[in-house]
């Protein structure tokens, strides 16, 4: 007679083990920033002012459930723990689960990379970071033309990389799971959208704060450690018009973009890899459909409250992008750069250091450009076929 594993002790360990990681990524969930009463963002059709409620539900969390440190010696994520680790590993496997039944079911119908070189040399660090003794932080930066291009399209690009014995499955976990950010009136309004974001490694950012705000401080802190991915869309909000930065409404005007030289894209990025404390590894990528599965109106609101099918989503990585010629002419004309992590205490941005994030900020977006009109050639040559 066969015996059977008892079945009921195992249900009740696996719900102890999720009722327990979500409930600590509730109490570690990302701490917005409320000081102004207001939630920041320039979406005019968005509730800006917080609620008596909402204000309540973040006053009771406290600032030492920081997932981060903002100095070398607090280090990095605080040494995650075992409530933390299990949390993000509940949401990021639901995460891989929808975007596989996406896949499946034609949500993004034909979804592809286009094989690059710089797309394995992406791969391969990213691999590469646990063996390494000296870790670099990647930043990826990529155009935004939908509300969920995030987690989409790294989703796709885990969901590929696992497929095959040279990126094996082990590398499918929380440990590679990219950081990123999110504005937050759209994912960090209540204790369950700010549970389950925060858990999936995503970190609020207010819009209109400005690049000295403590939001992206907390998130330049993720350099201090180093083998992290983080990935930015550094055109800060998403953008449908089929041109990067260019949209039908609320982006800068011509003279800021061209004659004053500031670009379409915002400069935080710029900083984070300015004053990286380890090494920066940045790849662009330009990606073409997801405007299609989650369109909106030219004022910014969605046509549909579901995400539409039969869609063709394609991706590209573009080559490496390296700063350090201008990082090199800058501290030979103002000194040395501080970093984060590096005991100093600052953040706040003089006039100088603001010209470089300017001139990093400017190199990426005649990267991003250079893949967009690689792309819109394919797709002529695809129409002319």
């Amino acid at each position: 007679m066969s015996t059977r594993p008892p079945l009921r002790p195992i249900i009740y360990l696996i719900s102890s083990l999720s009722i327990y990681g979500l409930s600590t990524s509730y109490y570690t969930r990302p701490k917005p920033d409320v000081s102004t009463g207001y939630w920041g963002g320039p979406s005019h059709y968005k509730e800006k002012k917080i609620t008596k409620d909402q204000m309540d539900s973040i006053d009771r969390m406290s600032d030492k459930n920081r997932r981060v440190g903002r100095t070398a010696e607090e280090g990095f994520n605080r040494g995650e723990s075992l409530g933390e680790h299990i949390g993000s590993s509940i949401v990021i496997n639901l995460i891989s689960f929808v975007i596989t039944a996406g896949m499946r079911s034609g949500l993004y119908n034909n979804y592809h990379t286009i094989p690059t070189p710089a797309q394995t040399a992406f791969l391969n660090l990213l691999n590469a970071q646990d063996t390494k003794e000296e870790k670099d932080t990647i930043l990826t930066v990529s155009n935004h033309t939908s509300t969920i291009d995030d987690p989409v399209i790294f989703g796709c690009i885990l969901s590929e990389r696992v497929k095959g014995s040279e990126f094996p499955h082990r590398t499918w976990g929380v440990n590679k799971l990219r950081w990123s950010l999110c504005t937050q009136e759209v994912c960090f309004k209540n204790p369950i959208s700010a549970t389950f974001f925060g858990a999936g490694r995503v970190l609020p950012i207010k819009r209109g704060a400005g690049i000295d705000q403590d939001l992206l401080h907390d998130f330049a802190a993720i350099t201090v450690k180093g083998g992290e991915w983080i990935h930015i869309f550094p055109e800060g909000k998403i953008f449908q018009s089929g041109t990067l930065g260019r949209n039908y409404y609320n982006e800068r005007s011509y003279e800021d973009r061209v004659v004053k030289g500031m670009g379409g894209l915002k400069w935080g990025v710029g900083k984070l890899i300015a004053h990286s404390y380890t090494k920066t590894r940045v790849f662009p990528i330009h990606h073409v459909g997801m405007e299609g599965v989650v369109p909106q109106y030219e004022t910014g609101e969605l046509k549909y409250k579901e995400p539409k099918g039969g869609n063709d989503v394609s991706l590209r990585f573009g080559e490496e992008i390296f700063f350090e010629d201008l990082i090199e002419e800058h501290e030979r004309r103002h000194g040395k750069l501080w970093k984060v992590g590096d005991g100093s205490g600052r953040w706040k941005s003089n006039d100088d250091e603001r010209e470089l994030y300017r001139k990093i900020t400017r190199r990426i977006e005649d990267s991003l450009i250079e893949i967009e009109k690689v792309a819109e050639m394919d797709d002529r040559e695809e129409v002319r076929k």
